[in-house]
């Protein structure tokens, strides 16, 4: 579970590092009108498939306590049940259960 922790974060910062580059490749293949030899070099330059590699969608939210990906929520960074004892317990300030 820790190897996860650390793969999570590892791919969150690759993230934030490349992210100005690809944008500015991806703008750059886009909107300049260029020929494809061109676009090739370019290619080549920029070395596409390391930005490709650490994208957006790898990043996946973790608990901090429980270290499980699935029913995250964002505001917290809590799985929906370590929340639920947390607030139970009176960890969380603030916060009630609320029933329809």
């Amino acid at each position: 579970m820790k190897y996860l922790r650390e793969k999570s974060k590892k791919n969150s910062f690759l993230f934030k590092k490349n992210e100005l580059d690809y944008l500015f490749f991806k703008s750059f293949l886009n909107f300049f009108d260029i020929n494809k030899n061109d676009k090739l070099k370019f290619c080549s330059k920029f070395w596409f498939l390391k930005l490709k590699k650490y994208s957006f969608v790898k990043i996946k939210n973790r608990c901090l306590l429980t270290n499980s990906s699935s029913s995250v929520y964002n505001r917290y960074k809590m799985h929906r049940m370590a929340l639920r004892l947390s607030i139970s317990n009176g960890y969380l300030n603030g916060l009630k259960k609320s029933s329809w």
